[in-house]
């Protein structure tokens, strides 16, 4: 006789009280001993209490109608259903860990602040009720004790791959960081201007903003036809614009060391040839945080983090390159397409190399300084790396800046192999064509829009906390990029052309700097350190004091020069002879210093060879001319002299490395008649 089913009403209420009791206890185990306001624990209560008991009271029904179907007519086919159904219960179960991970996923906003971990709690308590109702399927299908012992594994198994997930890019806090709560949507806002939450006219807040691999020439903001840039020139309407910034060195550890020291590359010595930011130089976060500054930095890019000790001084710094590799071991991802992983993940089909998720990261951050009443000030340091290679911008920023199809020789550069590809069309020996060139800048255009919106979604973020007014805002680059530039050159390699060194910097705030201007003026981007330092009314180590001024408000420190430093490339010269077998390296194998005036610009090269050009006639870098015998190269070299011999030494007490005057830069400047 079959068993008589349980109705709809009694199997709803079932999962109406498990969902309750398993969201309360959620709730609970989520509030914590030390939670905040009583409303706010209360919603943390509420919330995942009514999730939870809708998704308990939708799904017992279902699960208890297929449990109560009457059994086959015939006692031999008892064992074939059953088999199926326990196929079916199994996959019921799997099913509810699939839906309750991508719960966890798609919830990762648009859920109120209530401190608790919306995505996790979520998906656990979905998880829960479904497997609870598949469970009770499985025990009255089963008719053999291997069968429940199937089911049981089954279950087990879906419970690990669940409990395995975590938010993508999100890993447990370790000492001294705080949780992470999920970001909310951006919202736009019609202003940049709004009320500061906690006005500090003496120690603002500081954000540095690095826009990884951004060339200025390629910026709307900078005068290029094309709207790469269209935030930025919002934003410029209420900050300072520099127009003429150059980096000590054209690719990202130097670049950054000096960011954080304040010294030349020859001086903190973390350059091609020594890969490492030594503990000796007090960085710009460890200063800070001495001052009493919360420091917390998010990196996209693997060089520019703890691979190279440039973490040094952050309470908090999340790597966001090494978050996403982690999520690839997602079980999901073998099973989903990555366009939908990407929506499960952000919400759109859209993908980047880490923006999205470092802005969801510091939003979570910031809500947990709120949570913890952290009235600090703090330094925040971001790295977005979105024109980077390969170039493979989202929808719909590629299809607006592509406007042709990619030549065939081109597709690789948006994929996984584009750094080995780049070298491999570096050393052809034709280079690329005008056609091929257009193509890459078309890409590479395509991943500064992107960046551009991804930036306004952070700062944005800053208005709607009311932190920007509070806030000195830095953004600036790191380098440029070559884009068949200079013969075919690509990626930021080889070369100290402007196209590398020559990048964006803005600065805002209220009352430190002006609005709506354009400094005209050379400046060099190692400003960057002693101008947050100054804001932050902060010193720095007096062993190694800034190799430039801080920039001040309505008018340019007295620069007027900068000089850039690029050591032996040696990993890129490798690449370049395993890629592009038969290529002569020997032409790119050299050491290069360059400084530039307003107008002027001259480049040593070891073993001593110089070149002078002139930026206002050349500004292509297409014409070099010879420096000896030029007053401007004499005039050049005697500022490089003079400002390399009084750097600090870049060894302390330690063996001489590559500090102070090499041999080839010696050579070059006693062939100017500079040094003895």
């Amino acid at each position: 006789m079959p068993k008589p089913r349980a109705p709809r009403s009694a199997a709803a209420g079932m999962g109406l009280l498990l969902g309750t009791t398993v969201g309360v206890a959620v709730g609970l185990w989520a509030i914590g001993p030390a939670h905040g306001a009583a409303g706010r624990a209360l919603l943390a209560l509420v919330l995942p209490a009514s999730i939870f008991a809708l998704a308990g009271a939708l799904s017992l029904p279902i699960v208890f109608r297929v449990a109560g179907a009457a059994p086959p007519a015939r006692a031999s086919d008892t064992r074939r259903i059953a088999g199926v159904r326990l196929l079916v219960a199994t996959g019921a179960v799997a099913a509810a860990a699939l839906l309750a991970l991508a719960l966890d996923r798609a919830l990762a906003v648009g859920l109120p602040d209530t401190g608790w971990r919306p995505r996790l709690a979520v998906s656990f308590g979905v998880w829960l009720t479904l497997a609870a109702a598949a469970l009770h399927l499985v025990r009255r299908l089963a008719s053999e004790r291997l069968e429940v012992a199937a089911a049981g594994a089954a279950l087990a198994a879906c419970g690990v791959l669940l409990a395995g997930v975590r938010e993508p890019g999100v890993r447990e806090p370790g000492a001294g960081e705080t949780s992470v709560v999920a970001a909310r949507p951006a919202q736009p806002v019609a202003s940049l201007r709004a009320p500061a939450a906690t006005a500090s006219a003496h120690r603002p807040s500081l954000a540095l903003i690095v826009l990884d691999t951004t060339r200025a020439d390629h910026l709307s903001l900078y005068g290029y036809p094309r709207p790469t840039s269209p935030f930025l020139e919002k934003l410029a309407k209420d900050a300072t614009v520099y127009d003429d910034a150059i980096s000590p060195a054209p690719w990202t550890l130097p670049a950054h060391a000096s960011l954080f020291t304040g010294q030349l590359p020859s001086v903190h010595d973390a350059d091609t040839e020594h890969r490492w930011l030594d503990d000796r130089f007090v960085t710009l976060a460890e200063i800070l945080q001495r001052a009493g500054y919360d420091t917390a930095g998010f990196s996209s890019n693997s060089v520019a983090g703890s691979i190279y000790n440039l973490h040094q001084g952050f309470a908090r710094f999340d790597e966001v390159w090494r978050l996403r590799a982690k999520s690839g071991d997602d079980p999901l991802s073998r099973l989903l397409p990555a366009s939908v992983l990407r929506w499960l993940d952000t919400g759109t089909l859209q993908g980047d190399k880490g923006a999205s998720l470092v802005n969801r990261l510091v939003a979570g951050w910031l809500d947990a300084r709120t949570e913890n009443r952290d009235e600090r000030p703090f330094f925040l340091f971001v790295n977005y790396i979105e024109p980077h290679l390969p170039y493979d911008a989202p929808e719909p920023w590629r299809s607006r800046f592509l406007e042709r199809p990619l030549p065939p020789r081109l597709a690789a550069v948006t994929g996984a192999d584009a750094p080995d590809v780049v070298f491999q069309l570096m050393g052809t020996g034709r280079g690329i064509t005008p056609e091929e060139r257009s193509r890459i800048g078309d890409l590479y255009d395509a991943g500064l829009a992107h960046q551009d919106a991804r930036l306004a979604e952070l700062v944005e973020d800053l208005v709607r906390r009311g932190l920007l007014d509070d806030t000195l805002l830095v953004i600036v680059s790191d380098h440029g990029e070559n884009l068949g530039d200079h013969g075919g050159l690509l990626s930021h390699a080889f070369s100290v052309h402007q196209t590398l060194i020559r990048v964006p910097l803005v600065i805002r705030h209220p009352t430190l700097f002006a609005r709506g201007v354009r400094e005209k003026g050379l400046v060099s981007t190692l400003s960057v350190f002693a101008t947050l330092l100054r804001a932050a009314n902060a010193e720095p180590d007096p062993a190694f004091p800034p190799a430039a001024d801080a920039l001040t408000s309505g008018g340019v420190s007295a620069q007027g020069r900068a000089i850039s430093e690029y050591g032996l490339p040696v990993y890129e010269l490798s690449l370049l002879a395993n890629e592009a077998r038969g290529t002569d390296i020997r032409p790119f194998a050299v050491r290069q210093r360059a400084v530039q005036d307003a107008r002027h610009k001259l480049v040593i090269r070891s073993p001593g060879t110089a070149q002078l050009y002139d930026l206002a006639q050349d500004p292509a870098e297409d014409h070099p001319m010879p420096a000896a015998g030029q007053p401007e190269a004499e005039r050049l070299a005697r500022i490089l002299g003079e400002t390399i011999s009084d750097a600090p030494e870049a060894t302390g007490d330690q063996a001489p490395a590559t500090g102070g005057l090499d041999a080839s830069t010696r050579d070059a400047l006693r062939a100017l008649g500079y040094v003895r």
